[in-house]
């Protein structure tokens, strides 16, 4: 975990992309390491993909700086629909900003349904955090610092 951490850091540094305005994409392990990533470092990324995959362990919090989309396929026989329907009632309790979808009679696999879900999320989804900074009153990137010589 420590090297794919690094490994994101870097990259964000190298591309000039900063961490909210990552999207992690990961399937089945990818899948675990994009989410478990997030677990440990909370502003890794600004949104996550997970197609097929699992968390290790539930987490104990969430964050609304991070948004996460589950894509999990109904007849996925590695790991059961069921952990990603685990994963967002756990993402929903703690006040993350999740989404789950369930694909029909996919197996562990991503197919042309669950692509075109993933890119809908990443095309139109508004991330949790927006509406609340909208309603806050603050204007998006007022918790930003800037150092300015």
């Amino acid at each position: 975990m420590p090297l794919f951490l690094q490994s994101v850091s870097e990259w964000q540094q190298l591309s000039g992309v900063l961490p909210e305005a990552t999207a992690l994409i990961g399937f089945s392990q990818g899948s675990v390491m994009v989410l478990e990533g997030c677990k440990a470092q909370p502003t890794l990324a600004g949104r996550i993909v997970a197609f097929s995959g699992r968390y290790a362990s539930l987490p104990e919090q969430a964050t609304t700086k991070t948004t996460v989309h589950l894509i999990h396929g109904e007849e996925d026989d590695v790991y059961q629909a069921e952990l990603a329907q685990q994963a967002a009632a756990r993402l929903t309790s703690l006040g993350g900003d999740v989404t789950l979808d369930i694909v029909e009679g996919l197996p562990h696999a991503i197919d042309q349904r669950s692509m075109n879900l993933a890119l809908d999320h990443l095309r139109y989804t508004v991330p949790r955090r927006y509406f609340e900074e909208a309603l806050s009153g603050g204007k998006p990137g007022d918790d930003v610092i800037t150092f300015v010589s």
